[in-house]
């Protein structure tokens, strides 16, 4: 198995699930864990990946993300590659998101162990609903680290 992952955050939860040394490319954006570099190709950043060297590297996998990647990419690479397109769009969509990249990159019970226990950690929060309706939007989200960055929701009161 020869992967690329092009989203960040995903990279992480590739090695998380026992895949490390089966990356081959990685964003300049992929940081975590610190010695991934060494042994994946940097092939550029989530928006203007080098799609030349991926087609080189021979990926058996790639890993996009139709927030992170652009559309033209994403079109490419699943034409040419077996490629897994994520769109999570709220924490209760995670869990599937793990199932869903277990499946596709061959470790079911791994993930799906992931996913039981992100899915009984949610349980543990209160409807967004039942939230908003009490205290309104209220929330802030973290979009980077080193420096962290972040981005605040337009309904938030500080």
């Amino acid at each position: 198995m020869k992967i690329v992952s092009l989203v960040p955050s995903l990279t992480k939860t590739i090695c998380d699930l026992g895949l490390k040394d089966k990356i081959i490319g990685i964003t300049n954006f992929c940081v975590d864990p610190k010695d991934l570099h060494r042994l994946a190709k940097r092939l550029g950043g989530t928006k203007d990946p080098d799609l030349k060297i991926i087609k080189e590297i021979i990926p058996s996998h790639i890993i996009v993300n139709t927030e992170e990647n652009r559309s033209a990419d994403i079109d490419y690479l699943q034409k040419n590659f077996s490629t897994l397109v994520t769109f999570p769009k709220s924490p209760k969509d995670v869990p599937e998101l793990l199932i869903s990249m277990g499946e596709f990159l061959g470790v079911s019970a791994e993930a799906q162990a992931v996913a039981s226990r992100m899915t009984s950690e949610l349980r543990k929060f209160p409807d967004a609903g039942q939230f908003r309706k009490r205290f309104g939007p209220r929330f802030i989200y973290m979009i980077w680290r080193d420096p962290w960055l972040s981005r605040r929701h337009a309904g938030m009161r500080w």
